[in-house]
């Protein structure tokens, strides 16, 4: 099922009728949790080992990647490599609007992906096919 990873800002400005639950906490209690994700999120230390593979040292491993599955196989899209706005990719387009990227198929479709940092791309995909921008 296509899902978009996005800013409350850039959601509400595309879907401006969008309603939404209210949090059953004190979101005082809820940013000061998130605090922890922000050290974690600035360092190259990870929680869990990750492996067996080598991890790639072309990106910072908690980089975004968004990947596509397509006949069995998958492709890589680090964000370090998209330009904001449409980017190619033979017959998808790659949207990517602020944090948000969507991939889209030929039709215009949203094509299901999966929002991952690259330590798990290059875990789980080792010969997997990475998207890298045309140099001009």
């Amino acid at each position: 099922m296509p899902s978009e990873v996005t800013t409350w800002g850039q959601w509400r400005k595309k879907h401006p009728k969008t309603t939404m639950l209210k949090p059953p906490f004190d979101k005082r209690r809820y940013a000061a949790t998130n605090r922890h994700y922000d050290r974690y999120w600035g360092t190259e230390r990870l929680m869990f080992p990750a492996g067996p593979h080598k991890i790639s040292d072309k990106y910072r491993k908690k980089s975004h990647v968004t990947i596509v599955l397509r006949d069995g196989k998958a492709r890589c899209y680090p964000h370090a490599e998209l330009e904001e706005g449409v980017n190619e990719d033979g017959d998808r387009k790659i949207v990517k609007e602020g944090i948000s990227v969507r991939v889209l198929d030929k039709e215009g479709k949203v094509v299901p992906s999966q929002l991952a940092f690259w330590f798990a791309w290059c875990s789980y995909h080792p010969d997997g096919a990475v998207y890298a921008r045309k140099k001009d």
